[in-house]
């Protein structure tokens, strides 16, 4: 095991990019300050992107202006290339997080380039600040399925040679299982610089993934308050692991405190979920965010396991008329097979899943 490992919330970018509402900059600072003030040492603030292409994320250099800057607090942005990172160091934030895909078809989706050309983008930033690289659908890609771990590997050797300080391995859609994790995380030991992972728990293992990373030596645990998240491109993509879950059930319960830096406590992250649902995002959007499960996963409940803390820390009064599904962990998802192509949980092709709802898959 690491020496110390750090959390990393990435609930003001990751959690609210998949959101149908977009929020205010000034409602997504208080998140962030409010984050801040529960102790945690590592923030993924904002991401630096094309407002057309995620209005979620737009009005990040206002976000960043809002901050209530914490000592002893490392708050980072997202980009995808040169001209990101350019807007980030123009706002004067701590650290750079840089994201490509493990899959080409992923890749092109998600930042409009192959992954050879993002690599090169990477090699483009000449920058004094750290850099922290994601690897998204390093367990498995909606679009390709099955992603071989040599694949994974070799790309994140091809991001230390360009520049990586701290590589992060994604289970963008949450098809993991525990042996994918302590593999890519042992693997990647042999890198040198700091690894992590970035888990959803689309099918209910993205906390045995987490033991299984910690237990295997990763040092950085990138999760979302409240578990919320979602990536746009990428079909039945769900929410991030729960920080304060991060906090009590895989760091907390396998070491000493002393070895969970840059942390939140178990109350004060509470506390924080708490403060997203009833008070940071007081409208109709947080009936989004914390009562529907995964549409995608036969697996996960309307009210999933994440989401459901800050429900129950809040109670259903806290929720806009807007909210007419009360949560239950015995509706069905209603899901129905379609004609494209999935992963289940052991990372094997299945007859891929569409909402009987109608939603795009």
């Amino acid at each position: 095991m690491a020496a110390s490992v750090t959390i990393c919330d990435v609930g003001p970018r990751d959690g609210l990019q998949n959101e149908a509402e977009t929020l205010a900059p000034e409602v997504r600072a208080e998140l962030v300050n409010r984050l801040a003030a529960t102790g945690l040492g590592s923030i993924e603030a904002v991401s630096f992107v094309r407002a057309e292409s995620v209005p979620q994320m737009a009005g990040s250099e206002a976000v960043v202006a809002g901050i209530e800057r914490h000592e002893g607090v490392t708050y980072s942005g997202l980009v995808l290339n040169e001209k990101g990172y350019e807007r980030l160091a123009a706002c004067g934030l701590d650290a750079v997080h840089f994201t490509l895909g493990a899959t080409d078809e992923f890749n092109r989706r998600n930042a409009n380039r192959t992954v050879d050309e993002s690599v090169a983008e990477l090699e483009r930033i000449d920058t004094d600040l750290p850099v922290s690289v994601s690897i998204s659908v390093s367990f498995g890609c909606p679009f390709e399925g099955r992603v071989s771990p040599d694949t994974v590997i070799a790309l994140a050797e091809r991001c230390v040679a360009a520049g990586a300080g701290e590589i992060v391995f994604a289970d963008t859609i949450g098809v993991g299982v525990p042996r994918q994790a302590r593999d890519l995380v042992e693997r990647g030991n042999a890198l040198r610089v700091p690894v992590g992972v970035h888990l959803h728990n689309t099918r209910n293992t993205g906390f045995a993934n987490a033991y299984a990373a910690l237990e295997a030596g990763a040092e950085v645990f990138e999760s979302s308050v409240g578990g919320l998240g979602g990536c746009p491109f990428a079909p039945r993509a769900t929410g991030n692991i729960a920080a304060a879950r991060v906090r009590q059930n895989v760091c907390g319960s396998s070491s000493p405190a002393s070895r969970v830096t840059h942390a939140a406590s178990r109350s004060s992250a509470l506390a924080a979920s708490q403060d997203a649902a009833s008070k940071v995002l007081p409208h109709p959007a947080v009936a989004a965010m914390t009562v529907t499960g995964c549409p995608w996963a036969s697996s996960s409940s309307p009210c999933n396991l994440g989401r459901s803390m800050i429900w129950l820390a809040t109670g259903a009064a806290n929720f806009t008329a807007a909210s007419t599904d009360a949560p239950s962990t015995n509706a069905p998802t209603h899901l129905i097979p379609s004609g494209r192509s999935g992963l289940d949980p052991a990372g094997f092709t299945i007859g891929p899943w569409r909402p009987a709802t109608g939603r795009r898959a």
